[in-house]
């Protein structure tokens, strides 16, 4: 999980920084501030997107969407 808004550097940019690095483990950004552009980023990443607050539930179905099964 990645929050969108981080200090310093957002959360699409460190996942940017991580597909540069290294294989790119499954992403699911979370934020607060739950707007269209944000979900469309999330979205052209191929990433999952959660608004807070969500229910652990929910986190766990999405990080079971997201994750390749074996």
């Amino acid at each position: 999980m990645i929050d969108v808004h981080l200090p310093g550097m957002n959360g699409f940019a460190l996942r940017d920084r991580l597909a540069e690095t290294s294989t790119l483990p499954p992403v699911v950004f979370i934020t607060a501030f739950d707007e269209p552009e944000t979900r469309a980023a999330a979205s052209r990443a191929g990433a999952e997107f959660l608004a807070k607050p969500f229910t652990g539930r929910l986190l766990l179905d999405t990080i079971r969407r997201s994750t390749p099964q074996a």
